[in-house]
């Protein structure tokens, strides 16, 4: 089903948006705790994630929704600027029964687009070792892997499961 994209300047319904990111991390903190053999709690994550989304508004951050045909919201991606001339893309999520349709591509695309049409000239993002889809869609677009960046929000016993990229965008 075809989907359209939306970069949002307000969160007109917080809920759809809380209801993403829950099932995002309910899926990213569960898989990343069987896989490093830690116990990163969802709660906490969460309620890190939803304690400021206007960082993920203009002027200093975006959002991009994609809805289907139906308006049903299937997968979001948040960026905020984290220094000048930068931002960082933060929870990229397609929920699975919207997979293997390039939404994914498509909201990296789009907030790449905002990104420059912002003025930035790069982009970072981290994202957990064991999605090596992801990988391959962000060295697909230009990312190149990285030891880290000041701004990287997560604590040491977790940076080491973590791959940091960065695209240039000029």
């Amino acid at each position: 089903m075809p989907h359209t994209l939306e970069v949002l300047d307000q969160f007109t319904n917080r809920a759809e948006i809380e209801a993403l990111l829950r099932e995002y991390l309910d899926w990213a903190v569960s898989l990343f705790n069987q896989q490093n053999n830690l116990d990163v709690d969802v709660n906490v994550a969460l309620a890190g994630a939803l304690s400021d989304l206007a960082m993920f508004l203009p002027p200093d951050g975006c959002t991009v929704l994609a809805r289907d045909a139906l308006g049903a919201a299937n997968a979001v991606g948040f960026s905020q600027k984290i220094r000048p001339g930068a931002v960082e893309v933060k929870r990229l999520f397609v929920r699975p029964a919207a997979r293997g349709e390039g939404l994914g591509q498509r909201l990296i695309l789009k907030l790449v687009d905002e990104a420059r049409k912002a003025g930035h000239s790069e982009m970072y993002l981290d994202t957990a070792d064991f999605m090596s889809s992801a990988h391959t869609l962000y060295r697909s677009l230009g990312f190149r892997e990285i030891d880290g960046y000041p701004e990287a929000e997560h604590q040491r016993d977790v940076s080491p499961h973590l791959i940091y990229m960065v695209l240039a965008l000029d």
